[in-house]
């Protein structure tokens, strides 16, 4: 199956500290990707997010799915897996401290899942590849409300 990787880094005034506890909090990851209308989030007993639930938005298209914390390294880097019915993939942020403020730098890989996906595969990662530095731009401006 092809898969596609994005990538796009952006300074956010944030200190670590404080786009780590962003990090936490599923609104932050519905900055990326198309990824909206997220819940039913879970936390650890710290407060560490877990998982939740998304739609995300692709290329006119609504798809459901679920996004589970897969490896995390605490002010240094978080990444989720998500899934949907025809597209899984990873979303990583890795933190850089700069001065006071932090550097994103994030990185997305997507695979399709089944044959309709496999077929609209292109679109899908123009529609995708094609916003990712503006949402990470944006996430990154955002940052220290979120």
């Amino acid at each position: 199956m092809p898969a596609a990787r994005f990538s796009h880094h952006a300074i956010t005034p944030a200190d670590v500290d404080g786009a780590w506890a962003a990090l936490q909090r599923p609104d932050t990851w519905a900055q990326l990707a198309g990824v909206r209308d997220v819940s039913g989030a879970v936390h650890s007993p710290e407060g560490l997010l877990e998982q939740f639930l998304f739609v995300v938005a692709v290329a006119g298209q609504s798809y459901s799915g679920k996004a589970m914390t897969v490896r995390r390294s605490p002010l240094e880097e978080m990444a989720l897996n998500i899934r949907s019915s025809e597209l899984e993939g990873t979303i990583t942020v890795a933190l850089e401290p700069v001065d006071a403020s932090t550097e994103l730098r994030v990185s997305l890989e997507l695979v399709p899942k089944g044959l309709l996906s496999t077929m609209f595969f292109p679109a899908i990662t123009k529609a995708v590849g094609g916003g990712l530095a503006e949402q990470v731009d944006g996430l990154a401006a955002k940052m220290p409300t979120l």
